[in-house]
């Protein structure tokens, strides 16, 4: 059986961010926020399910990336964003920031089980070298950019 798969734009790519940061607007469900089932991890003290919270944000990312620095960003120099919009940067900067003061927090207390720990570490730097890659400008494959430095 065939699944069809949905093709981003770069408008839901920002809102989905938005969401993921837990910024007020994006009009979607904080269940699909990985901000958000941080939150919830911490309230309730159970080990989060992220990963499928992670691979959107790498989507979002790879959307991102394509709009604003081309589809073929490593063979173009012209064509780029100068300046990105900074609700864009404060959402990828917001899910950065308290993701790191929750690892520091979980690790300083030694909440959940380390390799839990060690594992959302991984994903963390992840994020931060797709976010690079889109301030780079000149990364075409986030994921594989991701599997060569990270």
């Amino acid at each position: 059986m065939w699944q069809q798969i949905k093709v981003m734009d770069y408008s839901d790519a920002l809102k989905r961010l938005r969401n993921h940061a837990n910024s007020p607007g994006s009009g979607l469900s904080e269940r699909e926020s990985f901000l958000f089932a941080l939150w919830q991890a911490e309230r309730q003290s159970r080990i989060p399910e992220l990963r499928n919270l992670f691979d959107d944000i790498l989507d979002c990312l790879e959307t991102v990336n394509h709009e604003l620095n081309t589809k073929q960003s490593s063979e173009n120099i012209g064509g780029k964003a100068e300046a990105f919009p900074r609700s864009l940067v404060a959402d990828v900067s917001g899910i950065l920031s308290v993701s790191w003061r929750n690892y520091w927090q979980w690790s300083s207390s030694q909440q959940f089980t380390e390799s839990f720990r060690t594992e959302f570490a991984v994903v963390l730097v992840q994020i931060g070298i797709a976010w690079d890659a889109v301030l780079a400008g000149d990364i075409d494959d986030i994921r594989e950019d991701i599997r060569q430095n990270s």
